[in-house]
């Protein structure tokens, strides 16, 4: 009877709308010369001319390749890092095709909390899964929350969400076999990299 009442608690809760967001995160995809797509990962909008992703999906471009929104098959909205940080795993990119920016609360994520990922697994657009956040696990010089959402590749960048639709986080990490153990980037870094591009 606890479980039942419990879910049905849940289920009530609001919570972001996939249609929704499809408005707010895309797709980005790295090309090569010849427009050949060589990986791909998530993007979402923090304002009206910024985008923000986990850097290791920017980091083709160390290789000669390109960042781009795909609008079209053949026609490229190009995107250029602007600010990149290796070791948070966040980087902002100048260019915003037209999405609708997403807020940022004032907190991260608290463990126990119910929250929602957004992204493009294996570069299909408009996955929404669920999970809690877990603990903070530190590795390196941060702190990274553990979370239960499951997640794939293509996922890499994709907003972790409140149940108001707000920016508490951002998936950067998963493992292949356990793909509901995944990773934010620590708070302190996508702070540091909105901070960059705030007037």
């Amino acid at each position: 009877m606890i479980n039942a009442l419990l879910l049905a608690a849940i289920m009530l809760m609001p919570q972001p709308k996939a249609k929704a967001l499809k408005y707010s995160a895309t797709t980005i995809y790295l090309l090569d010369n010849e427009f050949d797509r060589q990986g791909s990962g998530t993007a979402w909008a923090y304002s009206k001319e910024f985008l923000i992703t986990a850097d290791h999906v920017c980091a083709g471009i160390d290789e000669g390749l390109t960042l781009a929104l795909l609008n079209r098959p053949y026609r490229a909205f190009y995107l250029t890092p602007i600010y990149r940080d290796p070791i948070g795993d966040v980087c902002v990119l100048d260019g915003n095709p037209g999405l609708v920016p997403l807020k940022l609360r004032r907190r991260p994520m608290d463990e126990g909390e119910h929250i929602y990922v957004y992204g493009s697994p294996m570069g299909i657009a408009g996955s929404l899964t669920d999970g809690y956040a877990g603990p903070l696990v530190r590795m390196g010089d941060g702190l990274w929350r553990q979370m239960s959402a499951p997640a794939t590749g293509g996922n890499s960048g994709g907003p972790v969400l409140d149940n108001k639709g707000r920016v508490v986080g951002m998936l950067v990490a998963g493992y292949a076999r356990y793909s509901h153990v995944t990773y934010s980037s620590p708070w302190k870094a996508i702070k540091k990299g909105v901070d960059h591009v705030s007037p």
